[in-house]
């Protein structure tokens, strides 16, 4: 079995892939949003809710061209005291 043809690989340019989306996991959501929307101007998508009480947020980067997109992941056991 051969995936030669199923393979779509990204196309670089100049020689560098870009990125199409970046995932972190994060304890502090709340200062999250407040950095990205303010200060570097990503524009918030969603934030969903997990049934576990985990949450979410996704922005959208408008840079480089095609933009990126950036899941925030908080944990529902999240404790601020250790940060």
């Amino acid at each position: 079995m051969s995936f030669k043809n199923n393979n779509n690989r990204p196309k670089a340019l100049d020689g560098h892939l870009t990125p199409i989306k970046i995932s972190r996991a994060t304890a502090r959501l709340d200062d999250i949003a407040k950095w990205y929307n303010s200060d570097i101007g990503a524009k918030h998508l969603v934030t969903k809710k997990g049934d576990d009480g985990s949450e979410t947020a996704i922005y959208m980067f408008d840079q480089p061209e095609n933009g990126v997109q950036l899941h925030f992941v908080q944990g529902r056991t999240a404790d601020h005291s250790l940060i």
